[in-house]
């Protein structure tokens, strides 16, 4: 099954770490160190010179050239399910359209005559289109009925493949690309409130273009 593609401004998420680096002399004086005892064991010949060599990096690993170790990224989550369905009925609103829960279509698997299921966690009231918000869970249960490939520009619309769906539509927005961290405090409040800022965006942009397109 090959879906549509709506434009999208602003799509795939983002991981930062941060890294310690060390005084800028630490690593300096160590190795001066290691050099100053490798010169006294270079007078013994070739016995004295590996001895040297030893000195000179032990003394730079010792020293702890690179400072504190460098933090490990901050485990990022998506946005709950029930939360993004609340950010998601609130941008359809304010373009316009009533929300609405409870909705589903039906997609075809391809290649054959089963079905599978897809919730719309909002819809648009007296329309026949929605917003599914696709979690991790919903990804294996529907497998290959979602598109393989998604393009990162733009959204993918499905259309419903069941009795009198023709007109019906689905516009997916993956959960993978809104995601927060699980910190706690001003930093966590931070990227909980840039993913939903983009959640909420992407579920206005397709709100607008439904409305602009005069969807069913």
């Amino acid at each position: 099954m090959a879906g549509d593609r709506l434009a999208s401004s602003d799509v795939g998420s983002r991981v930062n770490a941060d890294h310690a680096t060390a005084a800028p002399g630490a690593c300096r004086l160590s190795v001066d160190s290691g050099v100053g005892r490798a010169r006294r064991h270079a007078r013994f010949g070739a016995l004295g010179a590996l001895v040297a060599v030893v000195a000179i990096v032990t003394s730079m690993t010792t020293a702890g050239c690179g400072g504190d170790p460098p933090r490990a990224p901050t485990p990022l989550r998506p946005i709950d399910e029930a939360h993004a369905a609340s950010i998601i009925a609130h941008a359809l609103r304010a373009v316009g359209f009533t929300a609405e829960k409870g909705r589903s279509i039906h997609l075809a698997v391809p290649n054959g005559t089963e079905m599978r299921e897809l919730k719309l966690d909002v819809a648009a009231k007296g329309k026949q289109w929605g917003i599914a918000y696709i979690t991790t869970t919903d990804g294996e249960q529907l497998g290959d009925v979602l598109p393989r490939s998604r393009d990162p520009e733009r959204f993918t619309v499905v259309h419903g493949a069941g009795d009198g769906e023709d007109a019906t539509r689905a516009v997916l927005l993956f959960a993978g690309d809104y995601m927060e961290d699980d910190l706690a405090g001003d930093d966590h409040t931070q990227t909980s409130i840039a993913a939903e800022e983009k959640l909420d965006v992407a579920a206005r942009k397709i709100a607008r273009e439904a409305l602009d397109a005069n969807w069913p």
